[in-house]
């Protein structure tokens, strides 16, 4: 039990300085899209593929944009 203890102890400080720092970066690879809400459309989202930002919504499972 002391073993895993000091293990335990040991991997947190090799993460420490990480799990303190607020956000979270996420990496994505081209063609791969990320959704996440539109602030000023709650009822929306906004897809960021390859650098492009657009904002629609799923409609049978598809993103659709809108104007």
């Amino acid at each position: 039990m002391k073993r895993n203890i000091a293990a335990g102890r040991s991997a947190l400080e090799r993460v420490k300085e990480r799990i303190l720092k607020p956000g979270v970066r996420i990496r994505t690879a081209k063609g791969v899209p990320l959704f996440h809400a539109d602030p000023k459309n709650p009822g929306k989202l906004v897809r960021v593929l390859d650098g492009r930002r657009e904002r629609g919504s799923f409609v049978n499972g598809e993103f659709q944009v809108h104007p």
